[in-house]
């Protein structure tokens, strides 16, 4: 059992720091629209969920900043466990701008050997974080 914990653990990591580069990605081909960014944030994530035909159909009529965001919100919530993520952008385009990416989710490896926390679902909270200048 502990192995599969880790197992997914892993997993899990494997794909924050990869929602986390994805994003990054689109602020680094889109810098002029950095405010649209800026707004993603842990309650931003509110009632995201994921539609029947997978969150590559959401927004998927446009590349816009906006549609981009609320798809990569779609994946964090579809990808990871009670996934959530917060940008916070520090600078001007003249100067730079100084980005951390912050992708949360819980972790099984956190649970307990308690059977009654466990079926509840309680689990640690993790996230992976990324700074970088744009």
């Amino acid at each position: 059992v502990l192995n599969v914990r880790y197992t997914t653990s892993a997993e899990n990591r494997t794909m924050a720091t990869n929602l986390a580069g994805e994003v990054l990605d689109m602020m680094r081909s889109n810098p002029r629209h950095m405010v649209v960014y800026q707004r993603i944030t842990e309650g931003s994530f509110a009632g995201v969920t994921e539609p029947a035909g997978g969150c590559s159909a959401v927004g998927n009529d446009a590349a816009t900043a906006v549609r981009n965001v609320a798809r990569w919100r779609c994946d964090v919530v579809s990808q990871l466990p009670e996934g959530t993520g917060s940008v916070v952008v520090v600078g001007t385009q003249a100067t730079g701008y100084n980005v951390t990416v912050t992708v949360s989710w819980t972790d099984d490896v956190g649970k307990s050997g308690d059977a009654a926390e466990n079926a509840a679902g309680i689990g640690k909270r993790t996230s992976f974080q990324v700074t970088t200048l744009l």
